[in-house]
């Protein structure tokens, strides 16, 4: 009794518009029934008669339309799961999804900006406390300390975005292949030595990098991986402009975009993006 209780109770919590005219239909099937079968005949046996005859009669009603509602619940539910939006989880879309992401990468492609560090080395003193006594120290260290003055002093992007199997592009999830060359032109804006960091942000959610190729005035770098990014350093004489270009191939998913993610005065900035393909 307990559990027919709850069963009612959920499904009246779930489907409050449902149950009400559920309750109305069966409440309507009751009364009619009630009326019909008791005719005329006022005696008390046939009232009773009536009574019993159209409870069951709507209780009849009620179970089956009960039964009919969750069947259909539940086969529109096991429906929805296979056949459902790719977000649904287990659905044959979401594992074509799922399919595509192992095979290209992320569903969303983000480049950041090149990020450019410059250090000058500076003088300072580091004050020594002798044990025992009670007059300090000092002596002469150098360290680094970077600069605020903006580096980046042009920019140009040519990224050519391509479908990556145009085969079965018109039942996939707009995956497509890029490739991107970035240019940059740095500038040591101080009256001293620099000591200069890069650091180039790969996408997390790319599958794989291919042709990566970074150059410093037209020549080839070493660069290493450090932190989901390219980085490399190089020293600057003071007011040297130093041309930078990294170059890749990849491939992603359903979109793309180049981000300026740290605010620096942007004085020469062009970025070209070629697609045959609608990015949304």
């Amino acid at each position: 009794m307990a559990s027919i209780r709850f069963l009612l109770e959920t499904w009246v919590a779930r489907e409050p518009t449902g149950s009400l005219w559920l309750a109305v239909a069966t409440a309507l099937i009751f009364g009619v029934t009630f009326v019909r079968s008791r005719g005329s005949n006022a005696r008390a046996w046939n009232w009773i008669r009536s009574l019993f005859e159209s409870l069951a009669k709507a209780i009849a009603f009620a179970v089956l339309a009960g039964l009919v509602y969750f069947l259909l619940n539940s086969s529109f539910a096991a429906f929805n799961k296979i056949y459902g939006s790719f977000t649904t989880g287990g659905s044959l879309s979401n594992l074509a999804h799922q399919e595509w992401v192992n095979a290209y990468g992320g569903a969303f492609f983000e480049q950041r900006d090149l990020e450019v560090t410059q250090y000058v080395t500076v003088e300072t003193q580091e004050v020594i406390q002798p044990e025992g006594s009670s007059v300090p120290l000092y002596r002469n260290v150098k360290v680094e300390q970077p600069i605020s003055e903006n580096s980046v002093t042009r920019f140009r992007g040519d990224v050519t975005i391509q479908d990556a199997d145009r085969e079965r592009q018109g039942a996939t999830f707009n995956a497509f292949a890029l490739s991107a060359l970035y240019e940059y032109e740095i500038v040591n804006p101080t009256e001293t030595f620099t000591h200069v960091e890069y650091r180039f942000p790969l996408f997390s959610g790319a599958k794989t990098y291919r042709d990566v190729s970074v150059k410093l005035n037209g020549r080839e770098v070493p660069w290493r991986v450090s932190n989901e990014a390219l980085v490399w350093d190089q020293r600057l004489d003071p007011g040297e402009k130093a041309a930078v270009s990294v170059h890749y191939s990849t491939w992603g998913m359903e979109g793309f975009q180049y981000k300026v993610s740290t605010p620096r005065e942007i004085l020469d900035f062009k970025l070209t993006i070629s697609s045959d393909i609608y990015l949304g």
